[in-house]
């Protein structure tokens, strides 16, 4: 065994490289050995620089990795009669284990048997035990505890079974064996193998290379360290501790020869960044490596501080393009993410934008292919009984299809059966004849029929619940496929991919189908002569499926290559971008969420050590991750340093999501050492050309630099604008169909414009009804109303048991009460009577039908009663006396008058609205509204329009009552649930009750001073106003209303959602959004912008208002 080491900045694969050729000209066969992560970049790499630059084949040198080697030798003696498991038939495996042991025999996993996570998660640990070299009774050994008694009890029986029925080819443990029987030396002695990558080796890797290492012609182990850390007699801590550590134990244990590669005189920036990192880890260090810049590579390596992400794969895909332009090939180009996953949909889209061809190495889940979905589907319409969800979802896949439709017929088709909340395979096997929705209702019983009738194939698939025989239930589900047309949908998937030159689709396509297919033979073979129901096939299919990953090639040679900076290999590419290290990333922090804990690690390698549990071929140890996490992140930094061997760019976003992130502390080590910060800004008018990227990127772009010269003042505060020459570039491209085409879109689409006087003539006519709440929508957002209002958009209507429901449901049962007005005597009987009678009365019995219905109809109730202990206090108190109930205004024949606001001479403003309660209290009268919402009387809402309704409730009483105002309140219908704990004593929990239930609104200070000794009402000095400043506020709320009515007859309407520190509330809750095209980052300047201000600035304001 040799083993060659060189500094991180030398060339060690040159060397490697070196030896290869000298071996196949000797006649030798050469194999090339790297990490799984890296075998085709390595292989590409390695076959064009043997071959100086040109990528061609050798018949003689093999890249490959440890799992594959054993193919060479063993692939023709696969024992055709058995078939290989893979990761999803060992999950099922292990599901049929664990189904064959009693409660009594696993206490603790019983019950997790049908757990696809812990399925995995066994499955994860095999795989583990085997390239540790270890069995389970070395876990016992460490560890007697229960749960790894358990753990070693199911990991025997599979084996048991494994070892039984399946062959397992690639197993590095079975061509050790037979190396050591020399089955292999003839081919062994005319072979060498090198090893490029690695600091560490797992216990299976490290007994292979024993065995390699006597039997083959030769064996060359590459690695990267320095002579001083090698030499210290200190390694902990250091940057090359791994290494280190597995040299000298080879150099003990095989003899090995160590030499290093005669130093290339490589003295470049990267040198020195090395060498002070590696002095800044080394535990003998007392001098301060001072790193020296030279002038001609200060931009070798550079710092971004960027604002967040989307700015900061900008910059890359700007720089890129430009790399382009000075000759840079897209293979020369790297991009490293400290977050793979959280990073791909932005960079994905960033780069589409700038045409950049990349291939980002992260495996992809198969689980978002509509295949997949099929599966889900299907065992969600099993399980919870043909939910319409989950009906449409299948639907939606356009993956079942017995027969033709389109899109529109299935979006009519969930249309018509959410409307008529039609739920369980009862109601599809029925014809539909529901009330809402029922246009062509002949087209969607045929549909239904087809799709999902007594006859068709998914009720052929899912009917039957008996237990049937593992090739019956695979029969059927073939079958299903097939008179679904699944199979002929998946080959026209492939080939329209494949016409569409898609060629990575087209493989995603076939790995998809082809895995299924697998997985349904290995099922076969695991449960053959078992019974399961359908059900449980399928959960088996999908467990392994949506676990699954597509095998990423690229597609071309020439992309730039994206992947995890773990991965990274030193001076892997010329230039690279290292983006999203924040402190979160880099170094990175893992967990460990495996069935064996730290503390379980850690004891079996003890135990080994202990009993020096070693074979003469065979290593055993298992990998500790939070023992050795330290040494690994200190060693990819290094790497990552010396990725590039020409330019290198460390970024790090200020907001990394939505968190504002710190700075890494291997970031801050290169600033403390004079590495220089670019403070990246975004695009903005000090931008030069440069940073155009492409003219698709200049037009995404070009919106926002319109708006900075609007409003540049020439005050750049030292810095140099470019703002003329953005300037030039915005007249030269002003007149380009797509630039105007993108502008109108995305800059200027919610710029208002003025309805014209023929449309608002049939629009609104001389007088107009309207509702209160329809003008609080308004001051909301003035479009928001003229969507629901004036359009009179309809949204779909359904028997689902929504707010309006329950809140009609309330009004209806308490007005009835009250008109009863009952005592306190009969109370709780009246009560139970009005709850019934508006129940069948008014039709709600079809809302309640269902199970779900009935439990929102018990918690309705239950919120009735609760809510009703206040009205009997109120009949109980002699000061109090309700007047009337759901009196009505604005309505033909109303009691109350009308609300009317006089617009302009052609128009009159005439609102509508209902009035729950009328109570006189002494000689006053005043003003109760039920709500299911906790609202309360906000003063600031009431000023800006928000909040309508009081005031003009208030107005109206004035306009048909002679009596005083006391105020107006709101009573909220609530259950609210109180905790013990809260309680000083349990006999106070009837105070907590009361106090939970108190009115709330605006009081008259004046008139309200008998309510205080109810204890019925919550009124303090913030709701208390006088009998002025009331009226002040009902004159302004008619003003309000006024000026609402005139933007409407005028035309005059905007896009103006209400802004409140920032943040756009108007469209909280609002199904607008696609319609309106508001966008907070781009539109905020548009929305209306509410400052709250305290008591006497706003009546300030009224008063001036009113003058």
């Amino acid at each position: 065994m040799k083993i060659v080491y060189t500094d991180i900045y030398n060339d060690l694969t040159k060397e490697l490289l070196r030896i290869s050729k000298e071996a196949i000209s000797a006649g030798k066969k050469v194999f090339y050995i790297v990490p799984s992560s890296l075998s085709f970049d390595k292989e590409k790499e390695i076959l064009e620089r043997f071959n100086n630059g040109i990528d061609t084949s050798l018949f003689d040198l093999t890249v490959t990795r440890f799992k594959q080697l054993p193919w060479y030798f063993v692939k023709d003696d696969n024992d055709q009669d058995k078939v290989e498991l893979t990761n999803v038939g060992k999950a099922m495996l292990f599901k049929r284990v664990l189904s064959k042991f009693t409660k009594d025999e696993l206490p603790l996993y019983y019950s997790m048997g049908t757990s696809s996570a812990f399925l995995d998660s066994l499955v994860d640990l095999h795989s583990e035990l085997e390239k540790s070299n270890l069995t389970s009774s070395d876990m016992v050994k460490a560890n007697g505890g229960e749960r790894i008694k358990e753990l070693a009890l199911i990991i025997d029986q599979f084996d048991l079974e494994l070892s039984e029925k399946y062959a397992n080819y690639s197993k590095i443990d079975e061509f050790i064996d037979n190396i050591v029987k020399d089955k292999f030396t003839n081919s062994l002695q005319n072979s060498i193998f090198i090893i490029d990558g690695y600091s560490r080796f797992s216990a299976e890797e490290e007994s292979l290379i024993t065995v390699l290492d006597n039997k083959s012609s030769d064996l060359v182990i590459g690695a990267y360290m320095s002579e001083k850390s090698y030499r210290s007699p200190y390694i902990q801590g250091s940057v090359y501790q791994n290494t280190i550590e597995m040299v000298n134990r080879f150099k003990k244990q095989y003899s090995a020869e160590v030499y290093k590669i005669v130093n290339e005189n490589v003295n470049n920036y990267f040198t020195d960044v090395s060498i002070a990192w590696e002095n800044e880890n080394d535990p003998t260090s007392t001098d301060e490596f001072k790193l020296e810049i030279p002038k001609n590579e200060e931009n070798r390596l550079r710092i971004w501080k960027v604002i967040n992400q989307k700015e900061e794969i900008e910059y890359v895909a700007k720089e890129i393009r430009q790399l382009l332009s000075n000759g840079v090939r897209y293979k020369d180009i790297q991009v490293l993410v400290g977050d793979a996953e959280n990073y791909r949909i932005k960079l994905e889209q960033i780069f589409s934008l700038y045409e950049i061809p990349y291939f980002y190495s992260l495996e992809e889940l198969m689980k978002n292919h509509p295949l997949i979905t099929v599966i889900e589907s299907l065992i969600r319409i099993k399980k919870y009984n043909y939910d319409s969800n989950d009906v449409i979802n299948l639907l939606k896949t356009e993956m079942y299809k017995p027969i033709d439709y389109s899109l529109d017929e299935i979006y009519d088709f969930e249309f018509y059966i959410v409307a008529n909340k039609i739920r369980g395979r009862k109601k599809y096997s029925e014809e539909f004849n529901g009330r809402f929705a029922a246009e062509n209702i002949e087209e969607k019983n045929s549909l239904r029929e087809s799709l999902l009738g007594d006859e068709s194939p998914i009720q052929k698939l899912l009917s039957n619940n008996n237990k049937r025989l593992a090739k019956t239930l695979i029969s059927d589900f073939k079958s299903y496929l097939k008179e679904s047309r699944i199979d002929e949908i998946m080959q026209d998937l492939f080939n329209q991919a494949e016409n569409d030159n898609d060629f990575a689709l087209a493989n995603r396509h076939q790995q998809v189908w082809d895995l299924m297919l697998d997985s349904i033979d290995e099922f076969l073979q695991v449960f053959e002569g078992e019974k399961m129901t359908m059900l449980e096939f399928l959960e088996l299919l999908y467990s392994g499926l949506s676990t699954a990953s597509y095998r990423g090639v690229p597609a071309n040679v020439d992309v730039v290559n994206v992947r995890d900076y773990e991965l990274v290999e030193p001076r892997s590419s010329k230039y690279v971008y290292a983006i999203g290290l924040s402190q979160a990333n880099f170094p990175k922090h893992k967990t460990n969420s495996s069935l064996l804990s730290d503390e379980d690690r850690e004891n079996i390698n003890k135990s080994i050590e202990d009993t020096s549990e070693k074979t003469a071929n065979k290593s055993k140890f298992i990998e500790q991750p939070g023992f050795t996490s330290n040494a690994k992140n200190i060693y990819n930094a290094m790497s990552l340093f010396n990725s590039a061997t020409e330019s290198l760019v460390l970024s790090s976003p200020e907001l990394y999501d939505v968190s504002q992130e710190e700075v890494s502390p291997y970031i801050s080590f290169l600033i403390n050492k004079g590495v220089n910060v670019e403070v990246k800004k975004g695009v903005n008018l000090n931008s030069n050309i440069e940073e155009i990227g492409n003219y698709r990127g200049l037009l995404s772009n070009i919106g926002k630099l319109e708006r900075q010269m609007k409003d540049d003042t020439g005050n750049n505060q030292g810095e140099v604008s470019n703002s003329a020459f953005w300037r030039s570039m915005f007249r030269i491209i002003k007149n380009d169909k797509v630039y105007n085409s993108i502008i109108q879109a995305n800059v200027d689409d919610i710029v208002p414009v003025n309805l014209s006087i023929d449309v608002l003539e049939d629009m609104y006519e001389k007088n107009i009804y309207a509702s209160v709440s329809s003008f609080e929508t308004f001051y909301n957002c003035q479009y928001q109303y003229f969507i629901n209002n004036s359009l009179r958009l309809q949204e779909l209507e359904t028997i689902n048991v929504d707010s309006r429901t329950s809140g009609n449901y309330f009004h209806e049962v308490f007005e009835d009460l009250m008109k009863s007005y009952p005592s306190t005597n009969d109370f709780d009987e009246k009560l139970t009577y009005s709850l019934q009678k508006i129940y069948n009365e008014n039709n709600y019995k079809y809302y309640f039908q269902d199970e779900t219905g009935k439990y929102v109809y018990s918690r309705l109730k239950e919120i009735i009663f609760q809510t009703a202990t206040m009205l009997k206090k109120v009949i109980n108190n002699e000061l109090i006396s309700p007047q009337e109930f759901e009196d009505t205004f604005g309505f033909p024949g109303s009691k109350l008058s009308d609300y009317s606001v006089k617009i302009d001479e052609n128009h009159h403003l005439k609102l509508r609205g209902k009035i729950d309660r009328i109570d006189k209290i002494v000689d006053s009268i005043g003003v109760v509204d039920y709500k299911s919402g906790n609202l309360d009387f906000d003063l600031n809402k009431v000023f800006n329009g928000q909040s309508l309704q009081f005031m003009t409730y208030l107005d109206t009483l004035k306009n048909n009552y002679q009596s005083p105002i006391w105020g107006a309140t709101y009573l909220q219908l609530k259950n609210s649930a109180i905790k013990l704990n809260d309680l000083p004593e349990l006999d106070l929990l009837p105070v907590y009750l009361l106090k939970n239930m108190l009115y709330k609104g605006v009081y008259n200070s004046e008139e309200s001073i008998e309510l205080r000794d109810t204890n019925l009402y919550n009124i303090s000095k913030n709701n208390s106003y006088s009998t002025s400043e009331i009226d002040n506020l009902i004159q302004h709320n008619e003003k309000l209303y006024k000026r609402a009515a005139n933007k409407l007859v005028t035309g005059q309407l905007a896009v103006n959602p209400v802004v409140e520190k920032d943040v756009a509330v108007g469209c909280r809750f609002c199904n607008l959004k696609a319609i309106c095209k508001f966008e907070p980052d781009i539109h905020m300047k548009y929305g209306r912008k509410i400052i709250k201000q305290p008591k006497d600035a706003i009546f300030e304001e009224i008063t001036d208002d009113r003058d």
